[in-house]
């Protein structure tokens, strides 16, 4: 207890608190403290040796009256650190199933991901295949065309006897045409494919991201109100500790 508290409390001077300060020196030995702002503290002991010993009726209704009003004070301090205490434990817990939301769909977010990379995988797979057979289709080609032009130039006499042939091979030749164009056009649908799947794997990715950043904001909210709710719970602590010193002022004992 302060000086300036305990003369309020017992209605007395600080010259008379200073002299028996003074006075009881040798009691007071190890009872008498100084804190941070340098103002002299009391222990129980040191407020129990300086108190009057008769103190007038109207004194201790004052006193009396000052430590109700103190106690008040902190029971109402209290019930406002407990209201805050359960308003954040609250929060805590719907911080914890958002995020525990979050987590299941980041994974589904990632299982998605997943397949449609497996799936791009697949379709260019599928469209180098088609480039290569087109590729050797091609050489074939050229080749059967070398070889007719070759069989053509070297007698009249053999494009006529080939005239039946070449005509087989013209129609073989536009089939393998149809089927090139063929190819061609399902090598474009799955370049199309392809990219239709490379932007849902973007707009996933980005789902992805942007639902790890919530994790990780949302429990730095958790940490942050678990540092208050641990903050609230040792003022909790520490008024019941002040109220309990002032019922003991009061009755004479701690308070059940």
């Amino acid at each position: 207890m302060r000086i300036s508290e305990f003369c309020k409390t017992f209605q007395i001077s600080h010259q008379a608190v200073y002299a028996k300060i003074k006075k009881y020196a040798a009691e007071l030995e190890g009872h008498i403290s100084k804190d941070k702002e340098n103002v002299t503290d009391l222990d129980p002991f040191a407020v129990n040796l300086l108190k009057p010993k008769k103190a007038s009726y109207k004194a201790l209704d004052e006193r009396n009256y000052y430590l109700f009003k103190k106690n008040k004070e902190i029971v109402s301090e209290n019930e406002s650190i407990r209201a805050e205490r359960d308003e954040l434990a609250s929060k805590k817990s719907d911080y914890e199933a958002v995020i525990e939301y979050l987590k299941k769909e980041n994974k589904e977010y990632a299982a998605s991901v997943e397949l449609l990379s497996q799936e791009c995988e697949r379709y260019k797979k599928e469209c180098a295949d088609a480039k290569a057979l087109y590729k050797v289709m091609e050489s074939e080609f050229d080749k059967e065309k070398a070889e007719l032009t070759a069989e053509i130039k070297e007698t009249e006499f053999g494009r006529k006897l080939l005239a039946s042939t070449i005509s087989d091979q013209c129609k073989k030749l536009e089939e393998k045409d149809n089927r090139i164009h063929q190819i061609y056009k399902k090598s474009d649908e799955q370049d199309d494919t392809i990219e239709r799947l490379n932007k849902q794997l973007s707009i996933m990715t980005e789902k992805y991201n942007r639902a790890e950043k919530q994790i990780a904001e949302l429990q730095e909210e958790k940490r942050q109100a678990e540092e208050q709710l641990a903050e609230m719970q040792s003022a909790d602590k520490s008024n019941a500790a002040k109220q309990n010193n002032i019922f003991k002022h009061i009755f004479g004992q701690d308070k059940k």
